[in-house]
């Protein structure tokens, strides 16, 4: 069998606009549907996440990415990284999670290394293992990062902890310097976060920023009017 390799990706996904767009509303806004059930909430974005993982590798750092692409290494994990992709579409993510690990210690400083963990902190959350799925973030974030894929990984640990009821947490996070100038400014989950820590009326502002974000981008608002719309309830039960 032969894999198609990241170089040879379709040419609409190419056009760095959409890219951009794309990559914005998935990090700030479609996949915090759900808060309080985590696993549900990753199940959500699993389904999305091979496409935006390979709009990422596209799109994001692309001169970084394609000065290293042409060396064999990069040719190999290439091929590895595409069949983990197959691995987890037939849902055998055992073997997935086996490739990985190879990825990780065959190819440590690609950005291959790091798409593969992003892959693999999800794995773990759909198997209740949100430990070493934090652990699995943690390790990404410190390493030597690819633009646009170290910010990914914060947004995923400060969700992580903002559905285990831990705020403070999620705020530390995204407070780093690592994120400030994260663009789409990442407003709905800041304002989850704000709303979690019981400081509505600068939820309420986020919120805003949020709605008036993907109204611009043409994407749905519902969510996070619901979310908006809510608020009051929440000083009410305080």
């Amino acid at each position: 069998m032969q894999y198609v390799g990241a170089g040879r990706l379709p040419q609409r996904l190419l056009n760095h606009k959409v890219i951009e767009a794309k990559i914005i509303v998935n990090i700030d806004s479609s996949e915090d549907q759900i808060v309080e059930q985590i696993k549900n909430w990753w199940a959500q974005f699993g389904n999305y996440l091979i496409t935006f993982l390979i709009i990422i590798l596209v799109g994001v750092g692309g001169f970084r990415y394609w000065d290293t692409v042409q060396s064999d290494k990069a040719e190999d994990a290439s091929v590895s990284f595409e069949l983990v992709l197959e691995l987890l579409n037939k849902g055998e993510k055992k073997q997935a999670k086996s490739l990985i690990k190879n990825i990780k210690q065959d190819f440590p400083n690609l950005a291959y290394t790091q798409l593969a963990m992003l892959l693999e902190a999800h794995i773990l959350v759909t198997e209740n293992n949100y430990k070493g799925a934090e652990e699995t973030l943690l390790e990404l974030i410190g390493r030597d990062p690819v633009k646009g894929l170290t910010q990914v990984a914060a947004s995923r640990l400060a969700r992580l902890y903002l559905a285990q009821k831990q705020p403070e947490m999620a705020m530390q996070v995204i407070s780093d310097e690592l994120m400030d100038n994260v663009e789409g400014g990442l407003w709905e989950l800041r304002a989850d976060i704000a709303a979690a820590m019981g400081e509505n009326e600068r939820a309420l502002e986020l919120y805003d920023q949020a709605l008036e974000q993907s109204q611009l981008l043409g994407y749905p608002t519902n969510n996070i009017t619901l979310k908006k719309n809510n608020l009051p309830a929440r000083r009410a039960h305080k």
